[in-house]
């Protein structure tokens, strides 16, 4: 089983093969999640938003940036005229 040293400044190296087996890089977040007596270190899945592409339809016609400044004005305008 791979192990690591704790520096002063509370920083592990998490060891080489354990990174290549989870795909980790220099800034991907994990997450350390408490489970009986101890933690698992967990790596959230992360897909960037471009990846949500076309997961919604929408048939209407294409909104400009002030059709929609102007929709949510108006929905505001409805939600706060009757308090």
């Amino acid at each position: 089983m791979p192990n690591s040293i704790m520096s002063t400044k509370g920083q592990v190296t998490i060891p080489l093969k354990i990174r290549k087996k989870l795909g980790l890089v220099a800034g991907t977040p994990v997450s350390f999640i408490p489970y009986k007596d101890t933690y698992i270190l967990s790596v959230p899945e992360t897909d960037p938003v471009y990846a949500l592409a076309g997961s919604l339809k929408y048939d209407g016609r294409a909104l400009s940036t002030e059709d929609m400044d102007a929709a949510i004005e108006s929905s505001l305008k409805e939600k706060w005229q009757g308090q």
